[in-house]
């Protein structure tokens, strides 16, 4: 196992690649993570270990979150690309194979026409 420990600032990172002989790719010619920013470096880091970040919101016993996760390829959310959306629904009846629902998404134009006209909407209510 390779363990690389970065120091930013009071940050102490350490990022550990398990895959054997993974390594971490060069940073446009600078060999130094140190000069590389905490998201650059963990970026590179997952894909060394042939992971990819994804947005992943959860909910459980009615506690909802939402956060940046590294997952990997045997998660159903790592294929996702593009608008693409998915919902993985987990319940007692589909503990172990989780019915998977996936599809189009709206895209960045028509959600952002959508947000806007909310703000629209929201602003003229008063």
């Amino acid at each position: 196992m390779k363990v690389f420990l970065i120091i930013f600032s009071c940050l102490v990172i350490f990022c550990c690649c398990t895959r054997q002989g993974a390594q971490l790719p060069s940073n446009k010619g600078n060999d130094n993570p140190v000069q590389m920013d905490m998201m650059t470096y963990n970026k590179l880091c997952i894909e060394a270990e042939n992971k990819k970040y994804r947005f992943v919101a959860t909910m459980k016993e009615g506690v909802c979150e939402v956060g940046l996760q590294a997952v990997s390829a045997s998660h159903p959310f790592y294929d996702l690309e593009g608008s693409n959306n998915i919902v993985t629904i987990q319940t007692e009846r589909y503990f172990n194979d989780p019915m998977i629902i996936k599809g189009y998404g709206a895209g960045a134009s028509v959600t952002a026409a959508g947000v806007f006209g909310d703000i629209m909407s929201i602003a003229n209510i008063r």
